[in-house]
């Protein structure tokens, strides 16, 4: 992920963080069964979507903790 990118999402907030993450999780789901179906080659793709949204899931969970310090 690029820097313009990850600085971006640190911009955002915990809700906006949230909604694009169930958004990622319907891209994964749509992308797997296109993989299945054999309709693309779309590993570089899942691979990119899994890790925007670790880090997505990653800046939730460390506010969530920062929350209850």
């Amino acid at each position: 992920m690029k820097k313009d990118r990850k600085q971006e999402l640190k911009n955002k907030s915990v809700a906006e963080l949230r909604e694009m993450a169930h958004t990622m999780y319907e891209e994964l789901s749509r992308l797997r069964f296109d993989l299945r179906a054999g309709k693309t080659d779309v590993i570089k793709e899942i691979h990119k979507t899994k890790k925007e949204l670790a880090f997505v899931l990653t800046r939730i969970h460390n506010h969530d903790h920062e929350e209850n310090k």
